[in-house]
């Protein structure tokens, strides 16, 4: 049993490693996607501050604004790198040539998945703080209250 489980577990791996091999390859093209990323994520964020003078005399809190609209880029370009991950490596695979290899091989279709999710959710988390990291710095956001860990904002102190 234990090394049914121990060879599962390195199977997983396996897929994780091949991902980041992959990651590795392709270096160039995964820079161009941060920035890509980040341009999109700042473009709609920097609504948030538009809105301050297309408020028609209206009193907007546009840093709150800022605010809303940063984490829902945040949390949308995550959600589609886990997508992207998990779903579009079936096509990378195929340029590659080694769809055939992955699909033959003697090895759980749950495993195959474990170790694409897993992957897709550490790259996805590591992404994902590089752009919040620069939208940080440049909407000037304070994160001293902020448990990013647990999704949510304490306000009490404040």
């Amino acid at each position: 049993m234990m090394a049914t489980l121990t060879s599962e577990f390195k199977a997983t791996y396996a897929f994780v490693e091949r991902n980041a091999n992959l990651v590795k390859r392709y270096w160039s093209w995964e820079i161009v996607w941060l920035v890509y990323s980040i341009a999109n994520s700042l473009s709609v964020s920097y609504i948030g501050l538009g809105m301050e003078s297309l408020s028609g005399g209206q009193n907007v809190d546009a840093h709150y604004l800022v605010l809303y609209l940063v984490i829902g880029t945040l949390v949308w370009r995550y959600l589609s790198l886990i997508f992207y991950w998990i779903t579009d490596l079936i096509g990378i695979e195929r340029w590659e040539g080694t769809i055939e290899y992955t699909l033959m091989a003697p090895i759980r279709r749950l495993t195959h998945m474990a170790g694409q999710t897993f992957f897709a959710v550490i790259y996805s988390l590591f992404f994902t703080a590089i752009i919040l990291a620069v939208t940080v710095v440049l909407f000037d956001i304070d994160l001293s209250k902020a448990n990013l860990a647990g999704g949510n904002i304490d306000d009490a102190g404040g």
